[in-house]
């Protein structure tokens, strides 16, 4: 059965990393503000710190799960990974944000965190679309970190 449905959703770091990321990326659009409210006249550090805030929020945005035509895709900073939805035996799933992705052509399994929202239409997807592969749900699933 031919899938042509493409299916997107945006990842999130690690809970630790996004974190600091979203620490950072606010860290320098108050700088930003603040520059621009301090002086009187035009400067360039509020430019810069503005530009690095959006090029911080766009990078952010830019790591991205899609399924289509049968291949999950995992777009992350210009890097693609490319996995056939055929190869895919289990997704465990916590009630938290974790998710892993088990593909029998591998040996290491693929971990990824979504938000509670993208985790729910991302199950539901594969549930509806993809009856082959085995949900499980864990308590930790991340345990050994």
């Amino acid at each position: 059965m031919k899938r042509n449905k493409m299916f997107k959703v945006i990842l999130s770091f690690e809970p630790a990393y996004q974190i600091i990321y979203w620490s950072v990326c606010w860290l320098t659009f108050f700088i930003a503000v603040i520059a621009a409210l301090e002086y009187t006249t035009f400067n360039w550090i509020s430019v810069l710190f503005g530009i690095l805030a959006v090029g911080l929020i766009v990078l952010a945005r830019a790591l991205q799960l899609s399924i289509e035509n049968q291949q999950f895709i995992f777009a992350y900073f210009r890097k693609k990974k490319i996995i056939s939805a055929e190869s895919i035996t289990k997704i465990m799933f916590s009630s938290t944000r974790g998710l892993i992705l088990f593909n029998n052509n591998d040996v290491e399994p693929y971990r990824f965190y979504l938000n509670q929202k993208n985790k729910q239409r991302f199950l539901s997807y594969v549930k509806v679309s993809y009856p082959g592969i085995l949900l499980e749900e864990q308590q930790e699933i991340f345990s050994e970190y």
